[in-house]
């Protein structure tokens, strides 16, 4: 099945969606900069990586050696949508750490 397709890739596809809409309101309306939508999608993003790589194996990441060039070019999309997976989550969780309010400052008292 062509990559795109599956669950895990119309799943990768809405993720990578919603973190460029993510992206664009918070550099685009400063007003609506809040951590909460991009650690959402900075934790659905980890479990779809996940399953995503599954169907990978180590062996023909590295060599590239399948039976056909469809299976490479698959393999190949794979690996693209892997890769934007977890820059988008990166992204995310920097948006994130940014948009934390600062915790509030305790001064010690004197006993």
């Amino acid at each position: 099945m062509w990559p795109w397709l599956g669950v895990a890739g119309l799943a990768c596809l809405a993720l990578l969606a919603g973190s460029a809409t993510c992206v664009w309101t918070h550099l685009r309306v400063p007003a609506r900069r809040t951590p909460s939508p991009p650690l959402a999608l900075a934790i659905l993003i980890v479990p779809v990586t996940l399953s995503h790589a599954s169907v990978l194996t180590f062996e023909s990441v590295l060599t590239f050696e399948a039976v056909d060039p469809i299976t490479r070019t698959m393999t190949a999309v794979t690996v693209v949508q892997l890769v934007a997976l977890l820059l988008c989550g990166l992204t995310l969780i920097v948006l994130t750490a940014r948009t934390m309010p600062a915790l509030p400052h305790v001064t010690p008292s004197s006993p």
